[in-house]
């Protein structure tokens, strides 16, 4: 008997190996990447150097308390930005925990994790990610996009205006191009 005799048990064979794959395939989770904890992550100055790494971080003002904590797949520019909206009296720290190899569920987890560490530690939720007006500064400022401008389409000229043949014209772009 073939495997075109019976279909159903070609997809089960070819299906098989695949199936494999998937089972040894590791499962990324932030759990299993190390993440620091967020009373262990050390504060660096905002204006210093911060990786430009995916991962979770939290920005202190002057004072040590935690405004926001944000995730980014470029933290440093997403500190940067920051600083440059919010002024550099509210954003002078920063805490970082890498997430290396993050996708989106990661990243999500991973601020998960610390707004839940921040929130027992602090016994509240940081301003910028608490509902209210403060919320709207620290989300991140996307430019509109700009329209581009209308495609305006003559009417142009019509076989009647043409001053040769179109025969003609037709071999003239034939004997130019080389065909």
């Amino acid at each position: 008997m073939s495997l075109q005799a019976c279909p159903q048990f070609a997809r089960r064979l070819h299906a098989r190996p695949q199936q494999r794959a998937l089972a040894q395939r590791p499962q990324r989770s932030v759990r299993a990447q190390a993440l620091a904890a967020f009373a262990d992550a050390p504060v660096q100055p905002a204006a210093g150097e911060l990786p430009a790494a995916s991962g979770v971080y939290a920005v202190l003002d002057a004072a040590g308390a935690t405004r926001y904590i944000g995730i980014s797949r470029t933290i440093s520019l997403s500190v940067t930005a920051h600083a440059r909206e919010l002024g550099g009296d509210v954003v002078t720290g920063v805490k970082v925990g890498l997430v290396a190899n993050a996708t989106k569920d990661d990243l999500v987890a991973a601020w998960k994790e610390w707004l839940q560490q921040s929130v027992t530690a602090s016994g509240a939720i940081p301003a910028g990610n608490a509902p209210g007006p403060e919320k709207e500064q620290w989300q991140a400022k996307r430019k509109p996009a700009t329209a581009k401008p209308e495609i305006r389409l003559t009417s142009g000229k019509g076989l009647g205006d043409l001053t040769v043949p179109v025969t003609q014209l037709v071999d003239m772009v034939v004997s130019v191009r080389g065909w």
